[in-house]
């Protein structure tokens, strides 16, 4: 209900600078790490559409400082650098994203559920292909729901 994230959240005018000082504004205001979580998911969600990918990455990083490291924040750090067509660095963006996933249980069956899409996909792009499709075999017979998130699934790398 805070009036100033409502703003933002509806102005589509807002430049790359003028997210990082709502972002800090409101990480000024808010202490509670939920709290922190929800800024830093709109922030980088933002970052992603304008595609700036450089801050975005720098925003996940301060996020994990922050907040501790997960593997969605990897794994956004890897879709960057990818997107930045830095293989090399985005693969192993990946890799910290898989050691995290593989560490970490979901705590509902929607996060369980992206956590294995995410192994999936993660072992993918690193072009671990045989893992890749176990994990896809898990997701199908685990969570039917998420089938169209494996759309590669079935392409001969």
């Amino acid at each position: 209900k805070d009036p100033d994230y409502l703003k933002a959240l509806g102005d589509s005018e807002q430049t790359v600078t003028d997210i990082e000082k709502w972002m800090e504004k409101l990480l000024e205001r808010y202490h509670d790490p939920s709290d922190q979580a929800v800024i830093f998911s709109e922030v980088t969600a933002e970052l992603r559409f304008k595609k700036d990918y450089l801050t975005l990455i720098k925003i996940c990083k301060k996020k994990m400082e922050l907040l501790g490291e997960s593997y969605f924040d990897w794994e956004s750090i890897g879709d960057a650098l990818s997107d930045l067509e830095r293989t090399a660095e985005a693969k192993d963006a990946y890799l910290q994203a898989i050691r995290l996933a593989l560490a970490n249980k979901g705590e509902t069956a929607d996060l369980e559920g992206l956590r294995l899409v995410s192994l999936a996909v993660m072992n993918w792009q690193v072009q671990n292909f045989d893992e890749a499709k176990r994990w896809a075999k898990e997701v199908i017979a685990k969570y039917p729901q998420y089938r169209s998130h494996l759309y590669w699934l079935n392409a001969n790398p």
